[in-house]
């Protein structure tokens, strides 16, 4: 497999770090990966540690649980704090139960083609969009309340691995 360099060319994907858990790929070649509880990227052709630090705050979660990258390139980590996206400029945005995320135990992220993020939790699924932060739980919304994996097809349309069988 190859990844995208800056300068536009093709060049082997970098061998993940011992450890690793999680990875992420983004559409513009970028690589992320959880590695023995950390976040690092591929940089200029070597892995570099990345912090959840933004101005006076961060986070130092007890467990990633979830890594991956939107169509705004913005990488986004599920940890058992809540979510914390970095945005265009690198600062990070955090998103937790006081922040209106309306439960944490999240399990799994997906990007939707029109920016927005889909994340399964332990109990229903959340919506990102911009600002705004749509909670989906019950059989009204899904089969199960516990989501094992989220994809999104092309169109945007979200399915659900749930405890009770695939919905979308």
């Amino acid at each position: 497999e190859e990844v995208r360099s800056e300068e536009g060319g093709r060049r082997p994907s970098p061998r993940p770090p011992a450890g690793t858990t999680l990875t992420a790929r983004g559409s513009a070649g970028q690589v992320a990966v959880v590695a023995s509880g950390r976040i690092q990227e591929w940089v200029a052709g070597a892995w570099q540690p990345v912090a959840l630090r933004s101005g006076d705050e961060g986070w130092d979660p007890a467990r990633i649980t979830a890594l991956t990258y939107d169509a705004k390139w913005r990488l986004w980590v599920g940890s058992s704090q809540g979510v914390a996206v970095r945005e265009a400029g690198g600062a990070w945005r955090f998103i937790d139960p006081a922040r209106g995320l309306p439960v944490l135990g999240i399990t799994s992220m997906a990007a939707a083609p029109d920016g927005s993020m889909w994340i399964g939790t332990t109990r229903g699924a959340i919506r990102i969009a911009g600002d705004r932060i749509e909670y989906r739980q019950g059989r009204r919304w899904l089969p199960g309340d516990h989501i094992r994996g989220v994809t999104v097809d092309a169109e945007g349309t979200a399915w659900f691995d749930t405890d009770r069988g695939p919905g979308g």
